[in-house]
């Protein structure tokens, strides 16, 4: 069996697919069997509880990781290592993995894996019966990245004021917030930003303060305007259940980072083109 024990304890849910997507996919690459720690739905990262037990994963579980080889994936979160597969069977994979090949050709096992409940769907589905026209989902994450100061947003309104060229008159524009500050699930602050930023009848704010709720809205979206600095809105894209959308993301996934390389000279990776599929516009 293999393993991802820091599962939940290691990034918020955008994070947690990702690093579920590249235990799935060395799964089905190998054929090894999954086990998911115990403790799963206790886990707790940055004041946000681990969400994927509201999705389609059912494996057995364990209590101790300790007898498991542990895996570091190398390099940057979104560097692919060209011995993954390699590896062999009782390994507890530890790291980010955000790259396309750790798990795309797998693309229609992960979306049946992450599967959002009918009754949400459902809901999701009403709640978008208002709007007339294409509905465009913007997610803009803020929350935690407020109190960590980890977000440049004259270049985030910059590239937003560019994605919504590609859409006309009729679209509707519908904003996520991203999520709570550090501690709580209190994201009124950042929707009152919002809608105060964001004013025209063509554009509306989500106020449901519900993660898988947003999530499910954003799939269910015509098309998605993906933020920098998320992987939350990265997955609501990749989710989406529009053969014809248009998705639209940042050619820098950081907004603080805007360059081919960091302050040390290290090249990043973030642009490439292993970490967004090929017919997204990237800008």
């Amino acid at each position: 069996m293999i393993t991802f024990s820091k599962l939940g304890k290691y990034g918020r849910l955008g994070n947690q697919f990702f690093q579920y997507a590249a235990l799935k996919g060395l799964s089905v690459k190998n054929g090894y069997d999954i086990a998911l720690m115990s403790d799963l739905k206790n886990t707790v990262w940055h004041g946000q509880k681990c969400l994927l037990f509201n999705f389609n994963i059912d494996h057995p579980t364990i209590t101790d990781s300790s007898s498991y080889q542990r895996y570091d994936q190398p390099g940057l979160c979104s560097d692919f290592d060209e011995n993954f597969f390699d590896l062999s069977d009782n390994v507890d994979l530890f790291g980010f993995f955000q790259n396309l090949n750790y798990f795309h050709f797998c693309e229609d096992e992960i979306k049946k894996s992450f599967r959002i409940d009918p009754e949400i769907r459902k809901k999701c589905d009403e709640s978008l019966e208002r709007f007339d026209g294409p509905v465009v989902s913007i997610h803009l994450r803020r929350g935690d990245n407020i109190e960590l100061n980890q977000l440049n947003q004259e270049v985030i309104d910059s590239f937003i004021t560019k994605a919504l060229g590609y859409f006309n008159n009729e679209a509707n524009f519908l904003i996520f917030t991203g999520g709570s500050r550090s501690e709580g699930n209190d994201n009124s602050a950042d929707v009152e930003y919002l809608k105060n930023k964001y004013e025209g009848d063509n554009f509306f704010v989500s106020e449901t303060n519900d993660t898988i709720m947003d999530l499910c809205l954003m799939t269910k979206c015509d098309h998605n305007i993906v933020s920098h600095d998320s992987t939350f809105s990265w997955w609501a894209a990749y989710l989406n259940e529009h053969d014809n959308r248009t998705v639209i993301c940042p050619k820098y996934h950081r907004s603080l980072e805007q360059s081919d390389f960091d302050t040390q000279g290290n090249e990043l990776t973030y642009h490439k083109q292993d970490f967004y599929p090929d017919d997204w516009i990237v800008l």
